[in-house]
Parts: structure tokens; C-alpha cells; sequence
């Protein structure tokens, strides 16, 4: 049996009885692929894009380097790109040193906070469990490193109260683009980067893969719907099923998702099918999750790919157990073709 249908069938195993879905949103028992494809799922993307929002204005998301810098396992570009009038995001680059290679390089985005945590160079002593762009670029990948809305809109200051800054910056964005939610902008924030990635030389564009924890799983979740340039999700323990985490803070969703409670995330996991999506679970996700996951293979199972939504529960906490990345990175490994690599950790 191979990794990636081990963890899609992993629930199962454990005896534990789920839904068949999680939702009534689900179309009739007679849907097949080309009603799906022709006219279902794109009704339902735009219906989600839509409730994203928009923004005002556009802008060309133009990007300057900062700074450049060499490690043992990689070399590390800074850049800031422009996120909107006036407002920049951070973004780090991070491409496999100089050497032999068998063709294009299989790519990576994975947003956060703030991109050097990712990127495995914090101030202090890197966080093993969240360098997930350090990992991939130990595996060979090209990876960007994300700072996230509203650390790319506020700078660091004293805030009033927790979540003060979160806040304010929500104040700040419905403000200025009061169409736009705090989703859509970590969405379209992240897709700017994507075009920064895709900028690189030697990359392969069609093994683009989208990877976070907690916030930057929430934003590759929404990413990985509002650009269908991502072909694989990792998203870990980022709250799947409703009131599971604060989705409705004004930052996220606001009112709009406790307004409309038929919209869940077994909707936007079934418009990514057939594209791989795994969730590592811990926390926030668990067993609760999985009817969501068992909808969505609805349809996955239309593009016969069932197998290509799995889920890995360590139940350890909130952060990724390291046992638990052990399993993700070879799920990923089956998914673009690389050679078995366990060479990730320090």
C-alpha cells in the first residue's frame, strides 16, 4: 500500500465511524465528472471568489531586493513586493546550492507570520517543526517564504489588546477596500508571491506546491482556490470544520461565515479535485475534520483520485510533530516523483 492511500484510509483503519458529509451542499447522487467540471464547480468557485471579496484597486506587485545571502543548505533572497498603495510584504527566496540537477526543480510557497521562520532564519534559534521552506529546499526545492497580512501592513508597535493589531489592520483594509475580506487579501498576498516564485529560472511550474501551518495553513487552503496555479496543498492544523477556529474574526471571514452557515470548507476542498491536498492534523484539526475531508472525496472520486486527499492525525498538539512531517514529505514525495528523502531535518 502505498503512503498516499495509507493516509486517506487512516481513519478507517482505526475503526472510527464518519459521515458519509459533512454538509448539504453536496449536488444529487447522480452527479458525474462533466456536469461537475462544465458547470458545477465553476458556479461554486466564483460563489466562493466572490465572497473572498474584492479589492479597489490592482497593482503590479512590483519587487526590489533586499538582501542576499548564502547558507549551508541554500542560498536566500529578500525581497519586498508591493501588496497595494503603499503596502509591501516581505517574501525569501530560498534555491538549492549550485550543482548537478535532472531537470527543473519541483517549487514551493509557504506563507507564515513572518517569512523567517519558514525560511529557518528567525532571530533566535530556528524552530525545527515550522521550517518548512528550509525542509523543501533540503529536498531540492525552490522555495518563497511569505510574510503574511497584517504583519505586511502594520509595522511591530504596542497594540492595545490581544489581537490589537490584528485589528486595527482589519480597520485599515475595510477602510480602504471595503469589499475585500481579510481571506481574500491573504489569498491575492500570497498569488503575488507565486508570481515571484515562478520568476525563477530551472523551476517546474506544473509541481508547485503550497504548504503552512496554523495561519499559512488557512492561506494555503484559500491560495490554492483563488490561483489554480498550485497543483498540491499541505495545510496544517489550520481549523477544517466550522467553529473548529476563529474563521470569523474580522482579519478572516468577519460575519460574513457565521451569517451563512451552509458555506463550509468541504466546498472549497472539493473545487481543488483533483489537485493533491493533505491535512496534517493535531489540534484545531482531528477527528472532527475527517467528514470534511470524506465529503470532499465525493468528488475526487469523480476524477477517480480519491486516494489524493489524505489526512495525518499525530494528535500531539498544535505543531506539526516532526514523525508527522516524516510521513507528509513522502505523501509529497509520491505526489511530484521525487526520490525517497528524509534529509530534511538538521
Amino acid at each position: 500500500m502505498s503512503i498516499v492511500r495509507w493516509l486517506s484510509c487512516h481513519h478507517h483503519l482505526s475503526g472510527t465511524p464518519f459521515p458519509r458529509s459533512a454538509s448539504d451542499w453536496l449536488p444529487d447522487e447522480e452527479l458525474d465528472l462533466d456536469r461537475w467540471a462544465s458547470r458545477e464547480r465553476s458556479v461554486l468557485r466564483k460563489d466562493w471568489l466572490e465572497f473572498l471579496g474584492t479589492p479597489e484597486s490592482v497593482w503590479p506587485g512590483r519587487s526590489i531586493l533586499l538582501d542576499e545571502s548564502e547558507h549551508p543548505y541554500c542560498r536566500i533572497r529578500t525581497y519586498s513586493q508591493e501588496t497595494g498603495p503603499a503596502w509591501w510584504q516581505k517574501v525569501a527566496i530560498l534555491s538549492p546550492p549550485p550543482g548537478p540537477t535532472l531537470g527543473p526543480l519541483p517549487c514551493a510557497v509557504v506563507p507564515f507570520y513572518q517569512c523567517g521562520v519558514p525560511a529557518g532564519s528567525a532571530d533566535g534559534e530556528p524552530d525545527e517543526a515550522l521550517a518548512f521552506g528550509l525542509h523543501l529546499v533540503r529536498q531540492g526545492f525552490v522555495v518563497a517564504c511569505v510574510e503574511a497580512f497584517p504583519y505586511n501592513l502594520l509595522p511591530d508597535g504596542e497594540y492595545e489588546r490581544p489581537f490589537g493589531r490584528w485589528q486595527r489592520a482589519a480597520d485599515i483594509l475595510k477602510h480602504h477596500h471595503p469589499r475585500w475580506t481579510g481571506a481574500g487579501k491573504l489569498a491575492s498576498d500570497t498569488s503575488l508571491a507565486v508570481d515571484l516564485l515562478l520568476q525563477e529560472p530551472n523551476i517546474d511550474p506544473e509541481r508547485l506546491l503550497i504548504m503552512g501551518h496554523s495561519l499559512g495553513g488557512k492561506m494555503a487552503l484559500l491560495t490554492a482556490l483563488y490561483d489554480e496555479r498550485i497543483s498540491s496543498v499541505i495545510a496544517s492544523d489550520f481549523g477544517l470544520a466550522p467553529g473548529s477556529t476563529n474563521w470569523g474574526a474580522s482579519w478572516y471571514f468577519g460575519t460574513k461565515i457565521t451569517s451563512q452557515p451552509q458555506r463550509t470548507l468541504d466546498q472549497v476542498l472539493s473545487i481543488l479535485a483533483p489537485r493533491p491536498f493533505l491535512l496534517i492534523a493535531g489540534e484545531f484539526d482531528g477527528v472532527h475534520s475527517w467528514p470534511y475531508l470524506e465529503s470532499a472525496r465525493r468528488i475526487y472520486g469523480l476524477y477517480e483520485r480519491a486516494h489524493c486527499l489524505g489526512c495525518i492525525d499525530h494528535r500531539s498538539g498544535h505543531r506539526p510533530s516532526l514523525c508527522s512531517l516524516d510521513m507528509a514529505y513522502a505523501w509529497l514525495g509520491e505526489i511530484f516523483g521525487l526520490e525517497p528523502n528524509l534529509q530534511w531535518r538538521s
